[in-house]
Order: C-alpha cells, then sequence, then structure tokens
C-alpha cells in the first residue's frame, strides 16, 4: 500500500551538481524527516518504516517504467 501518491519526477542541474527529484501529493503530517525529528519511534517501527521504504523504491523502478532513465 502506497501512504503518498507519486506524480512525477524531475532532474535539476546545476554547475556540477544534480538533485532528483520526487513530486508527491501534499501530505498534512508533513515529511518522514519532520516526523522522526518530533517523535521517538521503536525498532519494529524503524524496520516497518525501511520495509516500507524499500516497496516504494521498487514500485518506482518496476512499475513506473518512464523514470526508471532518469533515477
Amino acid at each position: 500500500e502506497n501512504i503518498l501518491r507519486f506524480i512525477a519526477s524531475e532532474r535539476k542541474e546545476e554547475s556540477l551538481v544534480t538533485e532528483f527529484w520526487l513530486i508527491t501529493e501534499f501530505h498534512e503530517n508533513g515529511s518522514l524527516s519532520d516526523y522522526l525529528k518530533g517523535n521517538s519511534i521503536t525498532w519494529a517501527q524503524l524496520c516497518h518504516i525501511g520495509e516500507s521504504m524499500t516497496c516504494g523504491i521498487t514500485y518506482l523502478h518496476d512499475e513506473i517504467p518512464a523514470i526508471n532513465g532518469s533515477l
């Protein structure tokens, strides 16, 4: 299950720096970084987050072929 809907990807290049951005829908609870800064989590929760992130990356690489070349 995807919690955050993927919209698009963008490649930004400036001088010698290249950034890859993932554009997603707005999430009212903020980013994962924001959440982790304000909350303590258990080892089980951390493992669940890691598994969820792995599933998301797999989805991006397997299910959205149009962006595979740019990530």
